[in-house]
């Protein structure tokens, strides 16, 4: 893990509210491991359809391949690497990143030097109204060039990008959200409020700035999201 030089992860959960959430992210986390580089544990469960949709790291045998899929309610992992880029399970510890929230056992991507690489995967069930989908992302490289965030994608087209550059800066849908540096997890959420709105929350790094919160107008159901760490 050594030559890691962009770093990232998150646990994700879909759940019918927000009351909701907390109780069950709490619980997740007692219950399940995930992190690293760009590590998350997946969950959700929609409010319309009492459908959930469930994965996590330690699923996966300590291996994380294209094409690979243990958990319930999402399409196949699509993998793309380049060079100098890949991904493993592994301890967000050991890149200085906090296991308070996330454990020790965690999805994870790499990028050195002018690469890229990203991890896509559709959602069975686009996001309804009701539908909160929300997870632990922690990052821990701010120097250099190169990016790291995820989109949100509908359809095929993106409808929501949240992106660490070369600072501390996270924007989320093009506007500063989070600027403080920190090896915190942080807590994103995607709610769908209505036919043509979503909230959007994305905690602090640093465990003490202010929650960022927007309202944003997105008219289609969300049904994939991409993970993406380099240039």
């Amino acid at each position: 893990m050594a030559l890691l030089k962009r770093k990232s992860l998150f646990l994700l959960d879909k759940i019918g509210a927000l009351t909701s959430y907390f109780i069950l992210m709490k619980n997740a986390l007692h219950n399940f491991s995930s992190i690293l580089v760009l590590g998350f544990l997946l969950l959700f469960n929609s409010m319309i359809n009492a459908q959930t949709a469930s994965d996590q790291a330690s699923n996966y045998s300590g291996t994380w391949a294209n094409a690979s899929n243990q958990g319930t309610g999402f399409g196949a992992w699509t993998l793309t690497a380049g060079a100098n880029t890949g991904f493993f399970i592994g301890n967000p510890s050991s890149n200085g990143m906090s296991t308070t929230l996330m454990g020790t056992t965690a999805f994870g991507l790499y990028a050195n030097g002018n690469a890229y690489a990203s991890a896509t995967r559709n959602i069975t069930t686009p996001l309804a109204i009701g539908d909160a989908l929300s997870f632990y992302w922690s990052v821990n490289w701010d120097a250099n060039t190169g990016s790291k965030g995820f989109d949100f994608k509908a359809a095929g087209a993106t409808v929501f990008n949240v992106n660490m550059g070369g600072s501390s800066t996270i924007t989320a849908g093009g506007v500063n959200a989070q600027t403080a540096y920190g090896t915190n997890n942080m807590v994103v959420t995607m709610s769908r409020i209505s036919a043509t709105q979503y909230t959007f929350s994305l905690s602090a790094r640093d465990g003490v700035s202010a929650i960022y919160s927007a309202t944003v107008n997105i008219s289609s159901a969300i049904d994939n999201i991409n993970f993406y760490i380099g240039n």
